[in-house]
């Protein structure tokens, strides 16, 4: 029968190593995604077109329902490959994207600048360039703009 007759359900389950504990991750293995986001697994859409589908939001789609428009899957065991619905959670980007392990992620958890004091909102402004934002500590910055008014002064 060829692949597009095949229910994607049917298809879906061909490619899981599922596992008898819901603890333990499903690796997907059937074809997975080359590249910069690599890992992930893919699955035929079956249509004509031949589409690709990520296997971890069919496994999701399938088992736990719908995934709203705004959200994204956040694979919780951090296994690209796993399509385990226990592993995978529904998530605006924003969510998924802090809760990674990217050095924008890292840095965005920070609660506290290289000195020590803290990103609260009256202690902190972003500082922005053509390129990027980052977030600056007032009392560092006061401190470095001291320092350089006090140099400037001795010449």
């Amino acid at each position: 029968m060829p692949a597009h007759r095949v229910p994607l359900a049917d298809r879906f389950w061909r490619g899981v190593q599922k596992g008898e504990n819901t603890d333990s991750c499903w690796p997907w293995i059937g074809a997975l995604k080359p590249g910069p986001y690599q890992g992930y697994g893919l699955l035929s859409s079956g249509t004509p077109d031949y589409r690709q589908l990520k296997a971890h939001r069919v496994a999701y789609e399938i088992i736990v329902g719908p995934i709203s428009e705004n959200c994204e899957i956040d694979h919780l065991c951090r296994n690209h490959a796993c399509v385990n619905p226990h592993h995978l959670e529904a998530v605006p980007h924003r969510v998924n994207v802090l809760r990674g392990t990217s050095p924008m992620a890292r840095h965005a958890r920070k609660t506290e600048c290289v000195h020590g004091h803290p990103f609260t909102e009256e202690n902190t402004f972003l500082r922005r360039s053509a390129r990027q934002t980052w977030r600056r500590c007032r009392i560092c910055y006061r401190a470095e703009n001291n320092a350089y008014r006090a140099r400037k002064a001795r010449t």
